[in-house]
């Protein structure tokens, strides 16, 4: 249905593409904008060959915690020019049953046409078949075990004097046999980068805070006046957790494992350990100039008879402009937090 609607669009030759974008992205509501890209203008810069005039635009968008998913469709204009049809659609991806998701069920499928993903909000978690995978010495109680899909609630009934003596030492399980890599915490927690996206995410770190303190105040003020704390933080802790970074690298995967200079001295040894750790972008690189089956479909040959032969990159280089900008990476935004742990432990005997 949605498809077929956008079908019908009226053309509008020599459209102000810019103009256009410009309003979608001032305002604040969905939209979407088909265009062959081709942004024409008075005088020597015609079709505007190389210039990057919706990177702006697409960055104002992005910098709102939006997305922007561009469809690509190759169809030949007069039997003879080859160029590509572009469906833009503004949206946010926490919208229940946004725009885009009507636009994927109702579009035929077609291995021809790409799509490519803007957005600085890093791509969602997956989990392992068996997951949460807690390596056994932790003693996990599954009782009050909760996923969700952007954090989870752990208890162990052990203590970090334990889980140190038993993973970082003797790397073993509760029945005393020897562990493979016994050091690890948690695994079978996945991100993995597509080829719409427009980043690859690289590396993934570990950080950890003791809330107990907090989770106390906000304890007490709600049971006193109902109301919540005017400040509701932990205290940022070091040497705790890190990331396997070789196995990240090379699967996906995310396993938590103990510090290697963990020993247990930045925890209370007077009252719970309720720890948040979470796991966000440490290292992320674009995924547009380094990925041609994608990317290709942004760049067409120019038909103005100034430039006619000539590449036209002007869509090309709006998307790359911004995907090269350290400011514009996830780990340099607020939303680089891609899971949140919370463990629940004994006093740290």
């Amino acid at each position: 249905m949605v498809y077929q609607l956008l079908r019908t669009v009226k053309e509008v030759n020599n459209a102000d593409i810019k103009t256009a974008v410009n309003r979608i992205v001032n305002g604040n509501r969905q939209a979407v904008l088909i265009t062959d890209g081709e942004f024409f203008t008075q005088g020597i810069t015609g079709d505007n060959l190389n210039n990057p005039y919706l990177s702006e635009s697409f960055r104002t968008w992005m910098k709102k915690g939006n997305d922007i998913y561009i469809y690509s469709e190759p169809y030949v204009e007069s039997g003879k020019f080859n160029k590509f049809r572009y469906y833009m659609l503004f949206t946010n991806k926490g919208i229940e049953n946004n725009i885009n998701e009507k636009f994927r069920r109702s579009a035929p499928q077609d291995p021809n046409v790409k799509m490519f993903h803007l957005s600085l909000v890093p791509p969602k978690v997956t989990f392992d078949e068996t997951y949460p995978q807690v390596n056994d010495a932790l003693s996990r109680n599954e009782a009050k075990s909760v996923v969700n899909a952007n954090f989870e609630v752990e208890e162990f009934q052990t203590g970090w004097g334990d889980i140190y003596s038993y993973i970082k030492a003797n790397a073993m399980d509760a029945m005393g046999n020897p562990l493979p890599k016994g050091d690890y915490i948690m695994k079978g927690i996945y991100l993995k980068s597509d080829e719409s996206d427009a980043f690859k995410i690289k590396n993934i770190e570990a950080v950890t805070y003791n809330i107990y303190p907090s989770y106390v105040e906000l304890r007490d003020s709600i049971a006193s006046n109902g109301k919540l704390p005017k400040c509701y933080t932990g205290e940022k802790l070091s040497k705790v957790f890190v990331v396997d970074e070789d196995i990240f690298s090379k699967t996906g995967e995310i396993v938590l494992r103990l510090d290697p200079d963990f020993d247990g001295s930045t925890l209370s040894s007077t009252g719970p350990n309720l720890l948040k750790v979470d796991l966000v972008v440490k290292k992320s690189e674009e995924n547009f100039y380094s990925n041609p089956t994608v990317s290709q479909n942004f760049r067409w040959v120019s038909i103005s008879s100034r430039n006619q032969g000539r590449d036209n990159t002007s869509l090309y280089e709006s998307i790359r402009q911004i995907l090269i900008d350290p400011q514009m990476l996830p780990e340099n935004n607020s939303e680089n937090i891609v899971y949140t742990l919370y463990l629940n432990t004994l006093v740290n005997n």
